[in-house]
């Protein structure tokens, strides 16, 4: 229960503070729920700080200055780690120093930490997104194109929700897949647990058109926007900042950096999937992306990839949770984490509906079934 609510509310009528209360509920109810199915065993510090902001009436009533929609425990969270990677002290022990919630409790730090720039926390909630771009996700990626490119050729690849565009560099990584290399030596690896079958991975894939959308490409030419990357990710999470870090500065000095497209899933992938050379197979790809759209929006996606397939034929390559897409015509089949498939769409029709493997959701381990 949220703890003397009502203070912050001295002065305003019943309904008034009833309307609040409501509000101040929901959103102690949204942490404590993000802290014990989200951070629970995966990050002790942010279940801490969560934990810490379900109880607080007085952080949380400044939050519902913020659209309903960016009222997100991983967004506020991003917001933390970013101020603390811009120099404030106050979580920089367990953030940067790696103090663990156990020793010492983070939560007056974090409380300290907020109330000390209300201002900075409330602008960066109305205007950020959180921005994940996974160079790992490419270890599933470069499979799925082969097997494409195994029937098509060579291809052109469209990703939606590119970020920074780091996946579309996948060639400038290196991979382990169990005890096979793909890849020169890089600073970014990807070591991958193999659970079933081997991918093909023999060679990565010849795609000499990729272009990204995002609705808030990442400039990686911009110090903050760097930076905003990297406070995405969980501080606990150690090999993945390693690793974003190292494709940060592979893309920063890339002599072809990754070409990005202001746009979104629904009212952009027709225009630019239309820009694809027409003597490359387009695949159009996404991970964790359509996840993001509510129902109604990835029917909407679906509709414009398949108006799309009217023009020319395409390949629908994604990586999502399948509960979260319900309107994805993906696969039936079993999956733990993340369904990888191949959707062949043309004429304005699903032609097929492949699944190619079960994977973690930050390529921790691949399960390869195709």
């Amino acid at each position: 229960m949220v703890t003397d609510a009502y203070r912050c509310y001295e002065g305003t009528t019943v309904s008034d503070r009833k309307g609040a209360m409501d509000s101040l509920g929901a959103l102690s109810a949204r942490f404590r729920e993000f802290a014990e199915r989200e951070c629970h065993g995966a990050s002790p510090l942010y279940e801490a700080l969560c934990l810490g902001l379900a109880e607080d009436a007085e952080l949380l009533e400044f939050m519902l200055d913020a659209p309903e929609t960016q009222r997100r425990p991983n967004l506020i969270l991003a917001v933390l780690h970013d101020l603390t990677l811009t120099g404030a002290p106050e979580l920089a022990p367990y953030i940067i120093g790696g103090t663990s919630p156990e020793d010492r409790d983070p939560v007056p730090g974090m409380r300290e930490l907020m109330m000390r720039n209300r201002s900075r926390i409330r602008a960066a909630l109305n205007t950020h997104i959180t921005q994940t771009n996974e160079p790992g996700r490419s270890a599933a990626l470069i499979p799925a194109l082969n097997t494409v490119a195994k029937q098509h050729g060579s291809l052109a690849l469209l990703e939606v929700g590119a970020s920074a565009g780091l996946n579309l560099l996948y060639d400038r990584y290196t991979y382990y897949y169990a005890d096979t290399k793909l890849g020169a030596d890089s600073g970014c690896v990807v070591p991958v647990e193999q659970l079933g079958a081997m991918p093909p991975v023999h060679e990565f894939p010849d795609v000499p058109w990729r272009v990204g959308l995002d609705t808030a490409p990442i400039d990686l030419r911009q110090p903050e926007q760097a930076r905003w990357l990297l406070a995405c990710v969980w501080p606990d999470h150690v090999e993945r900042l390693h690793r974003l870090r190292a494709a940060i500065s592979i893309a920063a000095t890339d002599p072809a950096p990754p070409v990005l497209r202001h746009g979104g899933a629904i009212e952009s992938v027709l225009r630019f999937g239309q820009d694809a050379p027409e003597d490359l197979h387009l695949c159009v790809w996404h991970s964790w992306a359509a996840c993001y759209l509510d129902e109604d929006d990835q029917r909407l996606f679906t509709e414009q990839l398949l108006e799309l397939s009217r023009i020319r034929p395409i390949t629908w390559l994604t990586m999502e949770r399948a509960p979260e897409v319900p309107a994805l015509p993906l696969p039936p089949g079993p999956t733990t984490d993340s369904t990888v498939a191949m959707i062949e769409l043309a004429g304005g029709e699903v032609v097929v509906s492949r699944l190619l493997a079960d994977a973690h959701s930050h390529l921790q381990w691949l399960d390869w079934k195709a």
